[in-house]
C-alpha cells in the first residue's frame, strides 16, 4: 500500500502519520509525510501530491512541483542521522505552516516567495529566539537552493534576510566548578560527562557511544565520518581519566557504552542536567559548553593552536579560537618572556636632571657604537 505509518519512530505523535510511499512514471520513488494522523486526508493529499507530479513531469511546468517532492530530495542528500532528523523536522514544520497559510493541502514550488517567507518566520517569532528562527530559515534556504540548482524546480530561489543575532557567547567552567557540577550529578550521568570533558566530543557523539567504536587496548575511541559534524573520520587519543571511566562500564552491555538500569540509554536528560547546575551554582552553561571547556582547560595548559585543531577535528584555526580561551593566568608566562629582551635594560625610576637649556645635542658626526 502507498500509505503507511511509521509504527518504529521515537515520539508516539510521529508514529501515527501516515505517509506516502510510491513510484513515478519516471521511476522516481517518493516518500514524503501528509502531516496527518487522518486516513482519509491522507488518501486525499496522496491524490493531490501525485496529480502535481504528474503536471510537473508531463508539461514541464517550472515551480509545479510539490515542496514535499523537494524536502525529499534535500533529506536525501543529507545522509548524517542527527543532522537528517533535525532538517526534517525544520522542513516539516515550513511544509505545514505554507498549507495553512496558503489554505491547500499541497503546495507548489511557485507559492513559496518572500512574502510568504516573511509572514511564516513571524509566527515561529513569536515563540522563538532569533537564533532559532535562523535555524529555521538556514534550512529552508538550503533546501530552496538545492531544488533550484540540481533539480531545477524553481526559477530562482527567494531572496530573504536573516535575523541579527547577539554576538557569540563564551562560557567555559574552572576546574573547581567541574568538580562541583560532578558531585551535583547522578552516578549515571557523570561517566558521559567526564568523557565529554577529556575529549571533547560532541553530546550526539558521546552520548550513542558504542563498544565498537573503543580500542581499550590502543586508548583510542573512533567516529566514523557520517557522526562528525566536519564529516570527517577521526581517531581520539583517551587521555588516563577517560580510561578509568571506560573500563568502570566493561561488560554492562555487549554494544552501548552507557546503561541505566541495564538498559543503554540517551544520556542526556534536560531536567537532571538543570537540577544538577542549580546545586553546584553553575548558571549559563550547556552541555555543548563542556567542549569549549575542555579546549579552554589543553590553551590554558600550553597547548596549541595547530594540536588542538586536530583533537577537536576543527577545519580551521579560526574554529580553535572560538572554542579555546586563554585566561590572565594562563598568558602571563608568555607575556613576561618580555623581560628576557630587556633584562640588559637599566631603568631608572629617579627623574634626571638636566643643565639649563635641556640634555646637550649629540654631535651628529659622533658615531654610537
Amino acid at each position: 500500500m502507498s500509505l503507511y505509518r511509521r509504527t518504529k519512530a521515537a515520539k508516539k505523535a510521529a508514529a501515527k502519520t501516515w505517509w506516502v510511499d510510491f513510484t513515478d512514471a519516471n521511476g522516481k520513488r517518493h516518500r514524503v509525510s501528509t502531516g496527518t494522523d487522518n486516513r482519509q486526508l491522507a488518501s486525499e493529499f496522496e491524490a493531490k501530491y501525485r496529480a502535481e507530479i504528474f503536471k510537473a513531469q508531463v508539461l514541464g511546468e517550472k515551480g509545479a512541483d510539490p515542496f514535499p517532492l523537494a524536502i525529499e530530495r534535500f533529506l536525501d542528500e543529507k545522509k548524517r542521522k542527527d543532522v537528517h532528523v533535525e532538517y526534517e523536522r525544520q522542513l516539516e514544520w515550513w511544509d505545514q505552516q505554507f498549507k495553512l497559510a496558503l489554505k491547500t493541502e499541497v503546495v507548489r514550488m511557485k507559492k513559496i516567495d518572500k512574502a510568504l517567507i516573511l509572514k511564516v518566520i513571524a509566527i515561529k517569532a513569536k515563540t522563538a529566539t532569533d537564533a532559532t528562527c535562523n535555524r529555521y530559515l538556514s534550512a529552508l534556504r538550503a533546501c530552496l537552493r538545492l531544488a533550484h540548482k540540481k533539480y531545477d524546480m524553481l526559477a530562482e530561489v527567494p531572496a530573504f534576510f536573516m535575523k541579527e543575532e547577539p554576538k557569540g557567547r563564551v562560557r567555559w567552567i574552572t576546574p573547581e566548578e567541574v568538580q562541583a557540577l560532578i558531585n551535583e550529578l547522578p552516578q549515571h550521568l557523570r561517566s558521559p560527562c567526564v568523557i565529554a570533558l577529556t575529549t571533547g566530543l560532541r553530546r550526539s557523539v558521546v552520548c550513542l557511544l558504542q563498544w565498537s567504536q573503543i580500542d581499550l587496548d590502543a586508548m583510542t575511541l573512533t567516529v566514523s565520518a557520517e557522526d562528525m559534524k566536519n564529516e570527517e573520520h577521526h581517531v581520539v587519543p583517551l587521555p588516563d581519566l577517560a580510561m578509568q571511566v571506560l573500563r568502570a562500564e566493561v561488560g554492562k552491555h555487549a554494544e552501548r557504552v552507557w546503561t541505566f538500569r541495564g538498559k543503554p540509554f540517551d544520556c542526556f536528560a534536560h531536567r537532571t542536567w538543570k537540577k544538577a547546575k542549580e546545586r553546584a551554582g553553575i548558571e549559563d552553561f550547556r552541555w555543548h559548553d563542556l567542549r569549549h571547556t575542555w579546549a579552554t582547560m589543553l590553551t590554558q595548559s600550553g597547548a596549541s593552536d595547530g594540536v588542538l585543531q586536530m583533537l577537536g577535528c576543527w577545519k580551521s584555526v579560526q574554529m580553535v579560537r572560538k572554542y579555546a580561551h586563554h585566561n590572565v593566568a594562563s598568558v602571563r608566562p608568555t607575556a613576561a618572556l618580555v623581560d628576557g629582551k630587556l633584562g640588559g635594560v637599566s631603568l631608572s625610576l629617579v627623574k634626571p636632571t638636566y643643565p639649563v637649556g635641556g640634555p646637550k645635542k649629540r654631535d651628529p658626526e659622533v658615531l654610537v657604537a
